[in-house]
């Protein structure tokens, strides 16, 4: 990747992916995007002077991430779920479509695994009485 408009070209989408994950606010994620890249085209004007150039990009990616919320006094934005989930119609739907899938795997274990497994999370045996008996 000699040339800066191949690395952009490569690693845009991941970069840009992976800050849009981490910032809330898509804008402030969009200019984030491009600092990494401006860090980039400081460093290697042509991009062959970095020994391991993805390792470089998401390094300058993580780091200005960090600088984002260093400047801003506060800890990077997360989603908090509430104490108790909605009960309803549609999760409900998606509880017991997530159940089925998951009782279908279980399956798929070998005997000695699908038993205990089984017991715990879908008939409710205690683990400590599903341990006595092995």
């Amino acid at each position: 990747m000699g040339k800066p408009g191949q690395t952009f070209d490569a690693f845009y989408d991941e970069v840009s992916g992976f800050v849009r994950r981490r910032i809330a606010h898509p804008d402030d994620a969009q200019d984030l995007v491009q600092a990494v890249f401006l860090k980039l085209a400081r460093a290697a004007p042509g991009g062959d002077c970095i020994a391991n150039l993805r390792a470089y990009v998401f390094r300058a990616a993580r780091n200005t991430i960090t600088d984002y919320y260093r400047a801003r006094g506060r800890e990077p934005e997360t989603e908090t779920l509430p104490d108790e989930l909605p009960h309803g119609g549609e999760e409900e739907g998606l509880l017991a479509g997530l159940e089925l899938c998951l009782h279908s795997m279980a399956h798929e274990l070998p005997g000695h695994l699908r038993d205990p497994v089984l017991e715990s999370e879908f008939e409710r045996i205690p683990q400590s009485e599903i341990a006595r008996r092995l």
